[in-house]
C-alpha cells in the first residue's frame, strides 16, 4: 500500500500500488482539483517502475484527462 503522505513523496520504489490506493488517491484528485503537484506526483509515480493493479492506466488516464480538460482550461475566455 502506498505511503499515506503519497501528495508530498512518492512510495519506495517496488512497492505495490493497490486499489485501495487508487480509491485514496480518487478522493486526493477531488480535494486537491487543480493542485500541479498532485498531477506531477501522479506522473512520477506512473514512471516509477512500482507494481501497479490492473487499475492503474485507466484511473490514469481518466484522471489526467479531466486534469487537463477540467481544470487547466481557460474558463470565461472568448476568442
Amino acid at each position: 500500500m502506498l505511503n499515506a503522505g503519497f501528495h508530498t513523496t512518492l512510495p519506495a520504489p517496488h512497492l505495490q500500488v493497490t486499489m485501495a490506493d487508487l480509491r485514496l488517491l480518487a478522493e486526493a484528485a477531488e480535494t486537491q482539483a487543480g493542485s500541479d503537484d498532485f498531477y506531477e506526483h501522479l506522473f512520477q509515480l506512473d514512471a516509477d517502475p512500482t507494481a501497479k493493479c490492473a487499475g492503474w492506466e485507466s484511473f490514469f488516464v481518466t484522471t489526467m484527462a479531466a486534469h487537463i480538460i477540467w481544470d487547466l482550461r481557460p474558463t470565461g475566455v472568448i476568442n
